[in-house]
């Protein structure tokens, strides 16, 4: 148990690190209900020609929302990606 909330603990200070630096990076919304949020994601990536470094939010519902961080090495779920900012802290700070 005692464990458990000391790993929780250093996710949460690692997300709010990994916020900071993902701050700096463009932000893209797009809505869309017919097809996985993944699928729409890597079209959207496609459709518009963006460039990485960027967080892509797809707005599914008006509830759901599903975020994805795009790097030069692929796309990311959003909340794998702030937890794990240190594998992407090189390329954002390239990007400034």
């Amino acid at each position: 148990m005692q464990r458990a909330r000391i790993q929780t603990a250093y996710k949460r200070r690692n997300q709010r690190k990994g916020k900071k630096l993902f701050e700096n990076i463009p932000h893209h919304s797009y809505n869309e209900d017919s097809q996985k949020s993944c699928t729409t994601a890597r079209e959207f990536i496609q459709t518009y020609s963006h460039k990485p470094p960027c967080v892509i939010t797809i707005i599914q519902n008006k509830r759901q929302n599903a975020k994805f961080f795009y790097s030069r090495v692929g796309l990311f779920d959003y909340k794998y990606a702030l937890i794990n900012y240190r594998q992407f802290a090189k390329e954002i700070n390239n990007f400034r």
